[in-house]
């Protein structure tokens, strides 16, 4: 399970975000917060996470859908997933937690109750257990 923290190491956070936006990470969203498929950290899943509106509004409670797939593109159903987020270079988690409301459809997860503060750099990190695999899936979020 994980860290009822988000910033237990806050070093290696900022860090792991620094290496993310230098390598161009795919999983880094752009203002409207849509991102391509992210592969998970062991390569379990891949991933895609992104706003069901836009433009991303400060100080609103939002909802996300999450797209889940095996490594062979099948949808990943019946998941366990956790959330954690926040804002390395504050070292803030976010305002709010957000949770899993559902699968709408076959590897297809609402998260309800993301809310952004502040403008800048975000980061989720959503451990994912489908099965008997578990991993971790990171985005970034970019909000100018």
């Amino acid at each position: 399970m994980l860290n009822s923290q988000f910033w237990p190491r806050p070093l290696a956070w900022s860090l792991a975000a620094l290496i993310l936006v230098a390598a161009g990470c795919g999983g880094a969203g752009g203002a409207d917060g849509q991102a391509g498929f992210v592969s998970s950290e062991q390569g379990h899943f891949e991933g895609r996470f992104s706003p069901d509106s836009t433009p991303i509004e400060l100080q609103q409670i939002h909802s996300w859908t999450l797209e889940l797939r095996d490594g062979d593109g099948a949808p990943v159903r019946d998941a366990r997933i956790a959330i954690q987020g926040g804002m390395p270079a504050h070292q803030h988690g976010l305002p709010t937690v957000p949770e899993v409301a559902g699968e709408v459809e076959p590897g297809r997860y609402r998260v309800d109750g993301i809310k952004f503060s502040m403008k800048g750099l975000w980061v989720f990190r959503l451990q994912v257990w489908a099965g008997a695999l578990s991993d971790e899936v990171v985005w970034q979020v970019e909000l100018p």
